[in-house]
């Protein structure tokens, strides 16, 4: 069964270089989230992809900004 996004949320993530394969329970291969901070992105444990549009990277950290993988965060778990 695919994971149910918000249409909003669909249409906020128009720089999907991956053509929102973390959707598919069969690619759910995705970077691993430490703590989603609302309204400002998650920062990440592992980042499995270095050249993702939404990836910012800080000093210490890696932040992930992309509203998919929030809502999946938030609303999954995953």
């Amino acid at each position: 069964m695919p994971l149910k996004i918000n249409d909003k949320t669909l249409q906020l993530t128009k720089k999907c270089q991956r053509s929102f394969g973390c959707l598919d329970n069969k690619q759910l291969d995705m970077c691993t989230i430490e703590k989603c901070i609302e309204g400002n992105g998650c920062y990440l444990k592992t980042a499995i992809f270095p050249d993702c549009n939404y990836q910012i990277s800080l000093v210490n950290s890696k932040i992930c900004s992309c509203p998919i993988r929030s809502e999946l965060y938030n609303k999954y778990g995953i």
